[in-house]
């Protein structure tokens, strides 16, 4: 990929450019590569613009975007500060979920055995990728009622046997794990606590 513009609403836009190496070996420590990320549409960032009068600047290298038609999350893994880390751009739908798209189509073929509910973009590319399962997962925790919602959970339900949510342990994971759990009747993978191996 060749550095390129992508425009959003409000004068808002990225400026992409190909992944460098250590692009790379941050992803690596996922077990993700270019082809996991090129099929998520994840992109490295060059610069951003949160305004039609700004110039482009990034605050915290390295800098990636998942992106979806018409917005996108921008990720700054090492942001000092917590809202730096994620941030919208674009129109964003209330009901966003990344991951949708990747689904695959079972045309024909029945039921497939199981989707997981996961709390992150990573979760549902490695998920996905490593792990061989679809995975979905809301566009945050915040938006876990507006994303995840009872039409979603019924178009789950037709086309997977098993519908899973698999958040992590910490305080948030385990209580949004059991709330969708409890209000859609769905399974939970519970993680187990690596934390003092």
């Amino acid at each position: 990929m060749k550095t390129k513009t992508i425009e959003f609403s409000g004068g808002k836009s990225l400026e992409l450019m190909p992944f460098t190496k250590e692009h790379i070996n941050f992803w690596k420590h996922y077990w993700l590569n270019i082809e996991h990320l090129e099929k998520f549409n994840v992109c490295a960032v060059k610069s951003y613009k949160k305004s039609a009068k700004s110039r482009g600047i990034i605050y915290e290298e390295p800098v990636f975007a998942y992106l979806q038609e018409g917005y996108g999350k921008v990720y700054q893994p090492f942001a000092k500060k917590k809202a730096y880390k994620f941030w919208t751009i674009g129109d964003k739908p209330k009901n966003a979920v990344f991951g949708l798209q990747q689904i695959p189509e079972r045309k024909g073929k029945g039921k497939g055995d199981v989707i997981f509910i996961v709390g992150g973009e990573k979760d549902v590319i490695t998920t996905s990728e490593i792990m061989g399962y679809p995975a979905i997962s809301p566009w945050s925790e915040n938006a876990l009622l507006n994303s995840i919602t009872p039409d979603l959970i019924n178009n789950l339900k037709s086309r997977f046997k098993h519908v899973m949510v698999m958040f992590d342990i910490d305080k948030t994971g385990v209580e949004n794990s059991a709330m969708l759990a409890s209000k859609y009747n769905l399974q939970v993978l519970d993680l187990p606590d690596l934390t003092n191996i």
